[in-house]
């Protein structure tokens, strides 16, 4: 009796499906193999109607990155447009030093009683009355007075501020526009505390006015002072470096006026704008000495922190070190006057020199990120790659070692992940525009030092885990020696499936990540998929079936990769392809259980895919080789006999029959050991009526013949050899019969 046949082997259909037969789809289109996309199909064809039928180009998110080279998905970065610092107010003063100057109390006593006398007499009097104009500077200065006691107590009383605010400039104006008061011996006053009260309120422009008439008219007002500080600090912020010069020239005489201090500060701003820092220092340096004496703190914290401005322009970062070591608050603002005017270098040593000398500081971490700001302006990309290291160490350290208060660190956490996100995905998009491997390898390591300072919470930390995986895949298809690219391809594979594992990743690019993981697996494994690499004998040879081998790592990875996706995604074809290349897997490594179980859901749910017949064949194969015979049996009969399958019966016909045949032929083995030799040849003649196109048909009467011969039956015998003798009288088998019926 002849063996059991055997169908096609699994690792063949493994090799197929590796090659394409897996991730392609059957089409009518004709294309070349560069027009295909990465799952091997054509380009579909537009319709007339279409937008792209008419040249239009599809929008970028139709076009993963990872699939047809194109630069990564984020959005254009100019580095240096998103990391530079803010513009610093290189031309303007404090302005908290201005209100630092104390004014003249007016020595008014607030009386709602004498304020109610003002308004009667002000409102009753006649212009001509020579005590209206007094009536109204008084009701005026009752009205200041209260605006300046309200704003005082605080937010609550700014509805009382406002509306005293509005009674007094009104009382001001009605003295100082009305033409019958022209000759009022206390005009200058009453111009110049409107000047005053309408500078305080914030109202510049209109106080301006009122100063440069008070100048025009009273030249020797009491008030006359604040007129040209007013106006010099006017012509600074406008350019104006000789009017204001001049200006606060004649006020610097005035050595007991309480703006004297502010006066020599402004001078400092004076010379600092004509490029003379250093005596601009001085003149800031004396400012700050002569505020403290005045007690004015405002303004000696603005003349010391200008002063630092002005020493940054000479002054070097170790310099700085020793003139402010007395004031150590004061050299970040030595660093950032560093950074405006672009001394990267300075400012990298100096906050490097802060970071050694105060290893516990608070600032530690917004010393850090400062140091990596100022390397955007070095030279090298390693220079600016090493910036970012060692500010995630710092970080990690600061954090580790609970330095800074949780809120400053937060803040210094935030400012470092969008400082790091920024320029990885700069590097990258450079890289990628320019494919040059040294800019990829920057960002590679800008990506990693993102992942290692533990963004975890940050809201881009899900996109960054898939642009870092753009990175390596791109950097796997540019790698011309296979056994690299194969490591390449691996741990692009890992780092699609990390991404599609990170929350907070939208739900398209949980797809695209997923399916690009089962793509870099596939790459990964490919030079182990060749058709001679391939054993084709999965039995011990030992008679006992498959042995079951460990899966590689790499091919334990892929079906992960697989599972994965088939969670997600909804085309059929895809989810039928991928099963069938994960059961062909499973088979490879004589994980019988697991293909069997993968293949049977390829073959019951997809059975009109291209793919339905390769999976049918591995099944039935992997139950043979298993001896799980009658599971094999009834998957060959529910094949050849359920309507569902009818398009399946039609591709793999033949392989069917044969299987249908060995089926019987088992059948009649069994019948013959058991002594049933009439059962036995009509399980043999069995096959010749359903499968006439046997291959074997002449040995299948052979049997038969010889099961007759047993029983007995010599006549039914004799009646086959003469069917024989018809059907095949070339086979040698015929005479081997007629010798045998003749014994």
């Amino acid at each position: 009796m002849t063996k059991t046949l055997r169908l096609v082997a699994p690792g063949v259909a493994l090799a197929m499906a590796l090659a394409g037969a897996a991730g392609a789809r059957p089409s009518d289109q004709k294309c070349d193999a560069s027009q295909r996309d990465a799952r091997g199909r054509c380009p579909a064809t537009p319709g007339p109607g279409s937008k792209a039928g008419k040249g239009a180009r599809p929008p970028v998110t139709a076009r993963p990155a990872w699939r047809e080279h194109q630069t990564p998905a984020f959005a254009e970065v100019d580095l240096t447009a998103a990391l530079a610092r803010p513009a610093s107010n290189a031309l303007r003063p404090d302005p908290a030093a201005r209100k630092a100057v104390p004014r003249p109390d007016l020595g008014v006593q607030v009386d709602d009683a004498m304020i109610s006398e003002y308004q009667r007499g002000s409102e009753t009097l006649p212009d001509s009355d020579p005590d209206k104009p007094s009536y109204l500077l008084k009701l005026a200065d009752a009205q200041a007075a209260r605006y300046r006691k309200a704003r005082q107590a605080g937010a609550s009383s700014k509805p009382a501020a406002d509306a005293a605010l509005v009674l007094a400039v009104k009382a001001y104006s009605a003295v100082t526009s009305n033409p019958a008061f022209a000759r009022f011996a206390r005009l200058d006053e009453a111009l110049g505390r409107l000047a005053v009260l309408l500078e305080d309120s914030g109202q510049q422009d209109n106080a301006l006015l009122a100063y440069r008439r008070l100048v025009k008219e009273f030249p020797r007002a009491r008030h006359i002072a604040d007129a040209v500080l007013a106006l010099s600090d006017q012509a600074l912020l406008q350019g104006r470096l000789d009017e204001a010069e001049a200006g606060y020239g004649k006020l610097a005489s005035v050595t007991s006026s309480p703006a004297h201090a502010y006066v020599r500060y402004m001078t400092g701003w004076v010379l600092l704008n004509r490029d003379r820092p250093r005596d601009a220092l001085t003149a800031f340096t004396e400012a700050a000495d002569e505020a403290a004496r005045l007690k004015q703190p405002a303004l000696v914290r603005a003349a010391r922190q200008d002063g630092v401005r002005a020493f940054a322009q000479f002054g070097s970062a170790s310099e700085a070190l020793q003139r402010f070591a007395a004031t150590p608050a004061l050299l970040p603002r030595v660093g950032e006057a560093y950074m405006d005017m672009g001394k990267f270098d300075q400012a990298i040593t100096l906050y490097q020199a802060m970071i050694a000398t105060q290893p516990r500081s608070p600032e530690l971490c917004t010393w850090g990120l400062a140091v990596t700001r100022a390397s955007l302006g070095m030279p090298t990309i390693d220079q600016r790659a090493r910036a970012v290291t060692t500010f995630v160490e710092l970080l990690r350290h600061v954090r580790k070692a609970k330095l800074a208060p949780a809120a400053a660190l937060a803040r210094c956490q935030a400012e470092g992940e969008e400082l790091v996100r920024t320029m990885a995905q700069a590097f990258h998009q450079e890289g990628a525009r320019t494919l040059n491997a040294r800019v990829l390898g920057v960002a590679r390591q800008l990506y990693e030092a993102y992942f290692s300072a533990d963004f975890a919470l940050a809201a881009h930390a899900a996109t960054m885990r898939y642009y870092y995986a753009e990175l390596l895949w791109s950097r796997a298809e540019r790698e011309p020696n296979p056994r690299i690219a194969d490591e390449f391809w691996s741990e692009a594979a890992l780092a699609f499936s990390a991404a599609a594992r990170t929350p907070g990743l939208a739900p398209d690019l949980v797809k695209e990540a997923s399916y690009a993981a089962v793509l870099g697996w596939r790459k990964a494994i490919d030079h182990d998929a060749r058709p001679g690499k391939v054993s084709d004998a999965n039995d011990g040879g030992d008679g006992k079936g498959p042995v079951m081998r460990g899966l590689p790592p790499r091919t334990a990875q892929m079906l992960s990769a697989f599972k994965a996706y088939l969670a997600i995604t909804r085309d059929p074809g895809e989810s039928a392809s991928l099963s069938f290349l994960a059961g062909s897997l499973y088979a490879r490594y004589g994980h019988v259980l697991e293909a069997a179980k993968v293949l049977a859901r390829v073959v019951t749910t997809w059975p009109d895919d291209e793919v339905a017949e390769h999976a049918a064949s591995i099944l039935l194969d992997v139950l043979n080789q298993a001896r799980r015979y009658d599971e094999l049996v009834g998957w060959v009969r529910t094949l050849r006999s359920e309507p569902q399958y009818a398009g399946l019966r039609a591709r793999m016909g033949e392989t069917l029959e044969r299987l249908h045949a060995q089926i019987r032929r088992k059948e009649a083995e069994g019948l013959e050991a058991k002594g049933d030799f009439e059962g036995c040849a009509i399980s043999y003649l069995a096959i010749a009526r359903e499968v006439p196109d046997y291959d074997q048909l002449d040995e299948v009467l052979y049997n038969a013949i010889a099961c007759y011969k047993r029983g007995g039956a010599n006549d039914k015998a004799q009646g086959l050899v003469d069917t024989l003798g018809k059907l095949a009288p070339r086979s040698p088998l015929l005479a081997r019969a007629k010798e045998l019926l003749s014994r």
